[in-house]
């Protein structure tokens, strides 16, 4: 049993470590926008799939996403999906695609050419402190659970590790929770169940010895 407790925990820790190593665009919806844009810093694109300037913009995106250089998040949230309504009108999206940078807890809009250079050149000014547009309110969205995880991250050192090991560490610890629980359950079980066998074989005595004394009132004396 034990074995397989090490196994398990080998494999997540195997599986962060992979996480860890792979960078994509991550895909933003109005249930984790708020807390994403307000605890990390990076760029996020407000695009339709169906925009032709969207399409031809995803390449770049990608390209930023797996640049060496940069280690802000870069996002996307499609704007055409009914649940991120919301996120499009309070932020006043008028035309895809739309390039905003988000940075202690504000929004900066991207007027330059979608250009690696110039977005880097842009996003560095905003983390030393020196932004070149005026910053926006950040409006729309809810707090989602994996999001807040991910703003503790940015808070505190002591959350500094990867989603994938949290998860795994907070599953083997309720599966570890669950198990004890139905140790303790099941030996509670058990002796509820003795208890219920003695009373019922207790009634099952005082039944029969009842019974007994019923029978011999009834029998008819000899004479």
């Amino acid at each position: 049993m034990g074995s397989m407790w090490l196994l398990y925990l080998f494999l997540a820790i195997c599986l962060s470590f992979l996480s860890a190593s792979a960078k994509e665009v991550i895909e933003v919806t109005s249930d984790t926008y708020r807390t994403h844009v307000s605890y990390n810093s990076g760029y996020i694109l407000f695009y339709a799939p169906w925009c032709g300037h969207c399409k031809k913009v995803k390449p770049l995106w990608d390209e930023l996403a797996n640049d060496p250089d940069v280690e802000y998040e870069v996002s996307q949230v499609d704007c055409t999906a009914d649940e991120n309504s919301k996120i499009v009108f309070n932020n006043k999206i008028k035309g895809y695609p739309t390039i905003k940078f988000h940075h202690d807890g504000n929004l900066y809009t991207y007027p330059y050419k979608r250009r690696i250079g110039p977005l880097k050149t842009f996003a560095e000014n905003i983390l030393s402190g020196n932004p070149e547009v005026e910053a926006e309110k950040i409006m729309g969205g809810t707090l989602g659970f994996s999001e807040f995880l991910d703003g503790l991250q940015k808070v505190s050192p002591f959350f500094a590790i990867s989603s994938v090991t949290l998860g795994a560490g907070l599953g083997i610890l309720a599966v570890l929770a669950f198990y004890c629980c139905c140790v303790s359950s099941e030996a509670e079980f058990e002796e509820m169940l003795e208890k219920r066998k003695e009373e019922i074989l207790e009634m099952r005595r005082e039944r029969e010895e009842k019974e007994s004394k019923g029978l011999e009132k009834k029998r008819p004396k000899q004479g």
